[in-house]
């Protein structure tokens, strides 16, 4: 998967392609205990995209 990433030109519209599969599939999964809390404490979160 990375590899076929790196394949192709790095063009932002690939990231975004990228990133909204990980928030959308990935992330829920994994992430979401962390951005709750994160939500209740009132907390910015900034995720590096690179």
């Amino acid at each position: 998967f990375r590899n076929f990433l790196f394949k192709e030109k790095a063009q932002a519209e690939d990231y975004d392609a990228v990133w909204e599969y990980f928030v959308k599939i990935m992330a829920p999964k994994h992430l979401a205990p962390l951005l709750h809390t994160a939500n209740v404490l009132n907390i910015n979160v900034y995720t590096p995209l690179f």
